[in-house]
């Protein structure tokens, strides 16, 4: 358990310290989602149940889809600026 929350506490802090780099950021949400992961993982194994690892899957799952859509969309963001900094990703502001 202890090894879930130390890398749970890393993608924390990588989100929190690191608030320019967009990549760093989905990094760090990958490694806060492994944390739980290993955590239910192992709570799954102790209480000799086999839902955990199950929803491990799916969260597994999801956490690929979200990388895939979210490089996707830092390609398209690229492609329209020339930059993927945080501070130049106004969407809301103007048109597409």
């Amino acid at each position: 358990m202890e090894l879930s929350v130390v890398i749970y506490i890393i993608g924390i802090i990588g989100i929190i310290i690191n608030r320019r780099n967009i990549i760093i950021m989905i990094m760090s949400m990958e490694m806060m989602l492994m944390g739980g992961n290993i955590g239910m993982c192992e709570g799954s194994v102790g209480m000799e149940d086999i839902m955990g690892e199950c929803n491990v899957l799916l969260v597994l799952t999801v956490a690929a889809g979200e990388a895939g859509i979210g490089l996707s969309m830092l390609m398209l963001q690229y492609k329209r600026e020339r930059s993927i900094r945080v501070e130049d990703m106004n969407i809301m502001e103007g048109e597409w």
